[in-house]
């Protein structure tokens, strides 16, 4: 059972019932760590014939995204996104294998925590959603790792370009995950996605935003 957040009301739904609404799209899309919602509620506008699922574990903050895509399409509305409360550990092999993306954007606590240092666990489940040929994208501004007392008191690590090959490309790679590009967007700069968070933290931050994607092999 899945717990569906429309606006302030939420919704419970069957397992069966989220696969069914997966399979009459043309693609997947998952958005972990959605937040608000908006990415989510803008990326299913701008692509209607793919299933655009948000999931966050915060239930206040899927409220906005959720009502804004439960609105006539003529109002705005995407009725081809859903927003799940939810930690993705605990939902089983439930989308396991069917997601063209995943994307985790502008992550912060526990989630950078998981995608950084990394997580075994978290960077296989994230594999373990796509299918084989899908995508991994993700956006990591930059601002804590250059914040000495904050980067320590979070446990983590120096994010740089020595990192990322001795660290996080082959913990990726050792779940299936193979790194297609990564890049750093200057400070200041805005990104391709449009995120209420993200934009706070590129807006307001002296420092750049790391771009990595990866692709199921």
């Amino acid at each position: 059972m899945q717990e569906q957040i429309v606006g302030k009301k939420s919704h419970s739904r069957t397992n069966p019932e989220v696969l069914e609404f997966v399979e009459k799209h043309k693609a997947l899309h998952v958005d972990l760590g959605t937040g608000d919602g908006l990415f989510a509620w803008r990326l299913a506008k701008e692509m209607p014939n793919t299933a655009v699922l948000g999931i966050d574990a915060a239930r206040e903050s899927l409220k906005e995204g959720s009502a804004r895509a439960a609105k006539k399409p003529s109002r705005g509305g995407a009725p081809n996104a859903m927003f799940l409360c939810a930690n993705v550990l605990e939902m089983d092999n439930l989308l396991d294998g069917k997601a063209d993306v995943v994307s985790v954007n502008f992550p912060w606590g526990s989630l950078l925590q998981a995608v950084s240092i990394p997580f075994p666990g978290f960077v296989a489940k994230m594999a373990a959603l796509l299918k084989e040929g899908g995508e991994l994208h993700q956006h990591i501004n930059m601002h804590v790792f250059k914040d000495e007392d904050q980067r320590k008191s979070l446990g983590l690590p120096v994010l740089d370009d020595a990192y990322m090959a001795q660290k996080i490309i082959p913990a990726y790679e050792a779940a299936g995950l193979k790194m297609l590009e990564y890049y750093f967007i200057p400070a200041g700069q805005k990104t391709e996605i449009a995120s209420t968070w993200g934009g706070r933290l590129t807006r307001n931050s002296s420092r750049p935003t790391l771009v990595f994607k990866c692709q199921k092999v």
